[in-house]
């Protein structure tokens, strides 16, 4: 799951150094996303 993860923010950030603040929303953004995963998974 994280070598997932890090694939995806690699493609999202083109691979280049990004500002901090950049890379907290790509994560943030990531989360929200697995939340919503999971809580569509646990209402079924």
């Amino acid at each position: 799951m994280k070598k997932e993860i890090i694939e995806l923010t690699k493609n999202i950030t083109g691979n280049s150094p990004q500002p901090v603040d950049v890379i907290t929303d790509v994560v943030s953004k990531i989360g929200l996303k697995m939340d919503r995963l999971l809580s569509i998974h646990y209402n079924l």
